[in-house]
């Protein structure tokens, strides 16, 4: 924390303003410095009451900032205003709340650890999802779930002073009323103030002590609440109870760095959520401001202390006339306790005396004497305890009246069970002191009557019952046994349990419920955390042990404070504190893109250049420590301007040089944040720059991710001489806080010569954290200047960057100066000049024929020989002679251009470049193709005469000066132009490229038949058609493989015999010589020899063929070649001719023949061929197409003399007789006997019955098809 000259944690009133009209001392306590300082108000803003509300809101800055910071004085004024943005102000309310949710969630996690921690009887009930948030209304964002609007308010506006609707205090369902002090109500409101009350709102910011405050009220803590930042107000109602929680509540004018959190309970005396009757409940957690910025500061000490308690709205000032209940008023920052009345000195109490306290209030009894009220946790619940434990029964009793004392008697134990230290002390506090040692088990009570001296009497009986169970012990243990872990990092330990009676069941931790599960927890900060077991019988054990965190180091180095010159270098060394030990040390150079290089480190040390850095600290625990810092360059400002030429006769205008400062006198706030996590996790400053004319610049600065941003040249963070800068941090999770740090340099360039303008912030907190003037001072840079490389006396002053220079004559002057700082060098051209001319030489219209160039030069007027001359593309710059040349007709104009510093003149040729005509003779590629005739490139929409002749005859409908032409002949063309007035012509012959009109190769085939077959190792010779060699030897031939062949090779393309193309297609392609789209050929590639073959069957005569009775014919033909297949079967049969598919092997039957060849001698044709052999070897055979019935004998005469009939001869046998299959044939005489069988019959060895008897047999005859014959046959023999 920095302060400077001022120190205000905010503007909220007049007294308190540093920028009154008047000079005033304030006494203010700052809980950051832990006492009280003495600061001075300055004069500069006039706060008055005829301000108007415009003027009013102009005088903060922005909006935003106004409706933050205004006082009530103030409000009362802007909320009058037609002109006022209620809609504005109530979305920005809403969307500065949200602002705070990480750190409300943050807080809501540290608030239930400490619930946990310390249980005191469990009177706080954390707000869950089923509460009401009391919100601002919401404009036109609409209420968010779970949300209700303030209705009504007043002073400083929505979230400050503010109060609800009336709310019924129950259900319809069952409903009851509050009883206060003899009045029954069935609504109450919730208050900003820290009241609820009945009967009507309460918007009052200045608490009054009871019972002469004039409302009906419970208030929790009646004092300057301000929640528009992390606080909030809850509320829920059940059956039989309204609960009102004051959650992290700051105080007015918008502070947030201490924070109250309180609870209200209200309900009727037989619900029984309060014990013995009450009717109401406050409940104090945490309790740390007592009064807001009205006449105090800090959080304290101010004219108007916070009240607690209940009061009706008689306003007798008379507490032993009105009802009511006072616990204090309260107003230091301390755990002080003088009584509930009373306010000034030796008589306020302290906020902190509040902490886990609650009082029970019964305002259901009217009655003067009130009882003596209890200020300790006890009696709430039955106190259950096992053997061995101990419970403290220390308890308060106050007398609520004035003067009053309070007497106390408290019962003694007899038995095992005891009560140690017991002390019992009356007075207007009577006090019990002691401690219950539970021995055995049974239950116990031990009572307590408080009376006051007027009588009124309170009894407090604790119920203690000790269990029969003897508790296990509980000890928590880490990996490492160690208990200390590194900002940022995570400690697991487990909890174990050992003897007892009885094992733990249930386990639980004052953590959040993420952090832990069962017996084991992960601690992720440091802190005192407590372990909770309980055992099946309601045994609960509690062991307490402390994490300790390294605190995240932030080291000093030493050493930043210096300038570092281009080329030098600076050495800074890590000092560690007393309580330090680092053993490593990481230096980075460039950090987050700053520049700057570290040039060597040894340990603590390391040498630099100039730039932003980082080093990295290591302790023995292996915990890091991160400081980012700056090592700034020269801190002289030399600008980097272009100086204006001084133009006309002498004598000459000086030229001034100014801005030359190593400290302006105007500048920058200019910032570093840091972060040891990514960015600023939504913290973020608010700087105002409070300007001479009170007006105000207000920025936001945050770092939004990494870990290091610089701030710099904003030009809301603009600073001139008077300025004042007011710096508040806004932290978005405390937790997060002491991972973020800022540097400033107070409109300071180098902190090494203005150390007293730079400051390093750490240990932010919420609050102001710097507030000073702007520290703007001009010193001049000095050094020396130089005209063109030497001391002059044309320099006013010659020793210093802010000077005049006084030219002598023209010319082009090299100014340089250099700073003494750093003997940096900055050097200026200074043009002393008159405006330029320039002439070029020939004619303004010229042409340029056939090609030939055309030569400009440029004579050019400039005193100082300082211009630039621009030529045309393809020109040459700054000359004064160029060449141009073209390569087609071109109609152009040629501008040059000279400028100085002085001015700018120009020059211009219009120039033809004409060329005579040309035509090519060319070709057309195939039929309906077209070519362009161009004689003249570059010509097209000109006027030029062009005259065309097609074979020697003029064509008279080509009025262009190209022509698209699509047929074969001679074209002729004369062109008349500016270089060739009676006309040039020239001609050219069209031809057209066909189609190729012979075959590649021939029969589509690429062979290679030398008679050798495929000769492994052997070269194969594939050529082209001899046709195409003799018709087109001016073609290419290119190959698969991207060899071309020409008719210089024959167009043969030589591959090893074995190649795997063999058999293959390929494809090639053919090109002509005129350069059209080249044509593709393809063919088989067959390297091999002719085919060869022996043809099967070999017989005389015509072989029959009969239907079903298949015969096989094959020409057992060779291809000698790759797989080829090439064959042809064919009978011509009368006027059909009949093919079949086959190859070498063809299987017939007399029924794949049409009837038109049946019955008739045929030849049937077969033959094989292929590339070597186009023409093929052929075989016919002689066939014939027969019914071929089987016709077995009836009878027969074995050997009777003649050849004839002298065996079992079956006619129509033979077509199935070569068939592998066989014929079957069987014999049997008439009594079943088989006599005969042949399984491969045929006709030329028959059955001849040698050993069978003349008669009757009867036989079977099987055909390979399955066709079976039966009948008889009879043998016969001559007698």
């Amino acid at each position: 924390m920095h302060v400077q000259h001022a120190f205000f944690s905010q503007y909220n009133d007049p007294l308190m303003n540093p920028f009154t009209s008047h000079t005033a001392f304030i006494g203010a306590c700052f809980a950051l410095f832990l006492g009280c300082v003495q600061v001075q108000a300055t004069a500069q803003i006039d706060f008055t009451e005829s301000r108007d509300a415009q003027t009013i809101m102009d005088g903060y800055g922005s909006f935003e900032k106004a409706v933050l910071d205004m006082t009530r004085e103030e409000w009362t004024v802007v909320r009058a205003w037609e002109g006022f943005d209620n809609e504005r102000y109530l979305t920005f309310l809403h969307e500065y709340h949200h602002r705070f949710d990480a750190e409300r969630s943050a807080r809501k996690a540290a608030r239930v650890q400490r619930v946990q921690q310390n249980d005191a009887c469990g009177c706080w009930v954390e707000p869950d999802d089923s509460y009401i948030t009391m919100v601002p209304p919401p404009g036109i964002g609409g209420l968010g779930p779970n949300e209700q609007a303030w209705a009504n308010s007043g002073g400083a506006g929505w979230n400050v002073d503010c109060a609800s609707d009336p709310i019924p205090v129950s259900p319809n369902a069952t409903p009851w009323t509050f009883d206060l002090y003899g009045a029954q109500y069935e609504n109450f409101y919730v208050n900003s103030k820290g009241q609820i009350s009945f009967g009507g709102d309460v918007i009052d910011w200045t608490p009054t002590g009871f019972p002469a405050a004039e409302y009906n009220q419970i208030a929790g803590f009646w004092q300057d609440t301000d929640i528009r930042s992390v606080g909030e107000i809850k509320w829920k109602r059940t059956q039989d109870a309204v609960y009102v929680n004051y959650i992290d509540v700051g105080y007015y004018n918008n502070q947030d760095d201490l924070t109250n959190s309180f609870q209200i309970i209200i309900t009727y005396p037989e619900s029984g959520i309060l014990p013995e009757g009450n009717n109401a409940q406050v409940c104090y957690l945490d309790m740390n401001w007592s009064h807001g910025d009205v006449g105090g500061g800090g959080g304290c000490c101010g004219p108007d202390p916070g009240v607690t308690g209940a009061d009706g709205e008689s306003t007798n000032p008379n507490p032993s006339v009105s009802p009511h209940v006072q616990f204090g008023r309260f107003n230091l920052p301390d755990d002080t306790y003088n009584g509930p009345y009373g306010i000034g000195e030796g008589n306020d109490d302290g906020i902190n005396w509040l902490d886990f306290k609650f009082f029970n209030i019964n305002t259901a009894e009217i009655s003067n004497n009130l009882n003596p009220v209890p200020t300790a946790n006890l009696g709430c619940d039955t106190i259950v305890l096992c053997l061995g434990q101990e419970y403290s029964l220390d308890v308060e009793f106050l007398g609520p009246e004035p003067t009053q004392t309070v007497d106390l008697d408290v019962t003694e134990l007899s038995g095992a069970n005891v009560i140690e230290n017991f002390l019992v002390t009356d007075g207007e506090t009577a006090t019990f002191t002691g401690t219950f040692v539970a021995n055995e088990a049974g239950i116990e009570t031990v009572s307590m009557i408080a009376e006051d001296s007027d009588g009124a009497e309170t009894v407090l009986e604790i119920v203690i019952q000790v269990l029969d169970v003897t508790p296990p012990v509980v000890n928590v243990g880490s990996e490492t046994g160690d208990f200390g872990i590194c900002a940022g990092a995570e400690l697991p330990v487990v909890a174990a349990a050992n003897g007892g009676d009885e094992p733990i069941v249930d386990w639980s931790w004052n953590l959040n419920s993420d952090f832990w599960e069962a017996n084991e927890a992960t601690i992720p900060f440091g802190g005192t955390f407590v372990v909770t077991g309980e055992t099946a019988s309601g045994c609960v054990v509690k062991e307490s042990f402390e994490v300790f965190q390294t605190p995240y180091y932030l080291p000093t180095v030493e050493g930043i404070l210096q300038t570092v010159c281009p080329g030098q270098e600076a050495t800074v060394t890590v000092v560690p504190d007393d309580d330090e030990n680092f053993v490593d040390y990481i230096w980075a150079g460039d950090w987050n893109g700053g520049g700057g290089e570290v040039l060597s480190s040894e340990g603590p040390s390391a040498t630099l250049t100039a730039g932003v850095f980082q080093v990295t600290v290591v302790d023995e625990g292996g915990c890091e420590g991160r400081r980012t810092f700056v090592i700034s360059p020269s801190a002289s400002t030399i600008p980097e301007v272009t100086t204006e030429a001084v133009c006309g006769e002498g004598p000459y205008d000086p030229v001034e040089f100014s801005g030359g400062f190593s400290s302006p006198a105007e500048g920058f706030l200019q910032l570093q944040l840091f972060s040891s996590l990514s960015g600023w996790q939504g913290s973020f400053l608010s700087v105002d720059v409070i300007h001479a004319d009170s007006t105000i610049t207000n920025s936001t600065v945050t770092l939004p991710s990494g870990g290091f941003a610089n701030v710099q040249d904003l030009a809301d963070l603009g600073l001139v001489f008077g300025d004042s800068v007011l710096i508040t941090y806004v932290s978005a999770d405390p937790a997060n806080d002491e991972f973020f740090s800022f540097n400033l340099s107070n409109c300071a360039n180098n902190c090494s010569l203005n150390p007293e303008a730079c400051e390093e912030i750490g240990d932010l907190t919420t609050g102001v954290v710097y507030y000073g003037p702007a520290l703007c001072e001009v010193q001049p840079a000095l050094g020396a200047w130089t005209e063109d490389g030497a001391p002059s006396d044309a320099f006013s002053n010659p020793d210093e960057y802010n000077t005049l220079w006084q030219p002598e004559g023209f010319g082009v002057f090299e100014l340089c100066f250099t700073d003494d700082e750093c003997g940096t060098e900055t050097c200026y051209d200074q043009e002393v000049n008159l405006p330029p001319t320039i002439e070029l030489s020939g004619d303004s219209i010229a042409f340029a024929c056939d090609g030939d160039g055309y030569n400009i030069e440029a004579f050019i007027f400039d005193p100082a020989d300082a211009a630039t001359i621009n030529w045309p593309y393809p020109g040459n710059d700054n000359v004064t002679f160029n060449e141009y040349t073209w390569t087609q007709y071109t109609e152009t104009t040629l501008v040059v251009d000279v400028e100085n510093g002085c001015g700018e003149a120009t020059d211009q040729v219009e120039i033809t470049a004409a060329f005579a005509p040309v035509l090519e003779n060319d070709y057309l590629c195939g039929e309906g193709a077209t070519l362009e005739l161009d004689p003249i490139a570059g010509d097209q929409n000109t006027d030029l005469e062009y005259e065309w002749t097609y074979n020697g005859s003029t064509v008279e409908d080509v009025d262009d000066n190209e022509w698209e032409v699509d047929e074969t002949g001679s074209y002729c063309v004369t062109v008349t132009n500016g270089c060739f007035p009676d006309g040039d012509s020239d001609c050219a012959f069209i031809d057209i490229v066909s189609a190729l009109d012979v075959e590649l190769f021939s029969g589509g085939s690429i062979t290679d038949c030398d008679g050798g077959g495929i000769e492994p190792g052997e070269p194969a010779d594939l050529g082209v058609n001899p046709a195409f060699l003799a018709g087109y030897a001016d073609y290419t031939v290119t190959w698969p493989d991207g060899t071309v062949t020409t008719v210089d090779d024959n167009f043969t393309w030589v591959v090893p015999e074995e190649t795997e193309i063999n058999g293959t297609q390929i494809c090639v392609l053919v090109e002509d010589p005129y350069g059209c789209e080249p044509q593709e050929e393809c063919g088989l590639v067959f390297i091999g020899d002719v085919p060869t073959y022996n043809p099967q069957p070999i017989y005389e005569g015509a072989r029959t063929l009969c239907p079903g009775q298949p015969e096989v014919f094959d020409l057992n033909a060779e291809i000698n070649g790759p797989d080829y297949s090439d064959y042809s079967w064919t009978v011509q049969c009368a006027d059909t001719m009949v093919s079949f598919t086959a190859e070498n092997v063809l299987l017939l039957t007399g029924e794949q023949f049409p009837p038109s060849c049946w019955g008739y001698d045929l030849t049937m044709t077969a033959s094989v061929a292929n590339p070597c052999l186009p023409g093929g070897l052929a075989h016919e055979y002689d066939i014939q197409i027969q019914q071929c019935e089987i016709l077995p004998p009836n009878v027969f005469t074995p050997k009777d003399g003649n050849e004839y009939n002298d065996g079992f001869i079956i006619r129509g046998l033979e077509p199935w007789e070569e068939d592998p299959e066989g014929v079957l044939v069987r014999v049997f005489d008439r009594w079943g006997n088989k006599v005969y069988e042949d399984e491969n019959y045929r006709n030329a060895s028959p059955w001849y019955g040698f050993e069978s008897a003349d008669g009757v047999y009867f036989y079977t005859i099987l055909l390979p098809n399955g066709e079976e014959f039966t009948g008889t046959v009879n043998i016969f023999r001559s007698r």
